[in-house]
């Protein structure tokens, strides 16, 4: 499987890995996952996205937004935070994504560089042992 996706702390930090080849239908099949998380919290919740061993995703914008969109656009999303931009063409969809859905970005190198920034984000964060 080329995606996993769970609770990092629970209600609050949702962490999504994704490896290998992603297709579109991954992907949308992982987004209706993040999309029942999302909704189950009353909770602000953030996004943790790992792509630092994916190698091949999808590339239309259109397609790829209409899938986030509908957690994206939630009242309690939180931050999106992207743990390795090594890729260029990752950097620019992740962009254009959260510009076009008004959301937050950060790019981060690791797990813990991406739950230091949201600490100081929103203070009910807790690292995870």
């Amino acid at each position: 499987m080329s995606h996993s996706t769970d609770w990092y702390q629970e209600g609050h930090v949702i962490l999504t890995t994704f490896s290998e080849n992603l297709t579109i239908e991954e992907l949308r099949e992982n987004d209706a996952v993040i999309l029942d998380m999302v909704s189950s919290s009353n909770e602000k919740v953030h996004l943790v996205i790992d792509v630092t061993k994916l190698k091949k995703f999808p590339t239309k914008v259109g397609e790829i937004r209409q899938s986030a969109a509908r957690y994206l656009q939630r009242d309690n999303m939180g931050w999106l935070v992207v743990i390795g931009f090594s890729n260029p063409l990752i950097r620019f969809l992740s962009s254009v994504i959260t510009q076009l859905s008004n959301i937050n970005l950060i790019q981060v190198d690791s797990i813990d560089e991406a739950i230091t920034r949201l600490q100081k984000i929103d203070p009910v964060i807790t690292v995870v042992a």
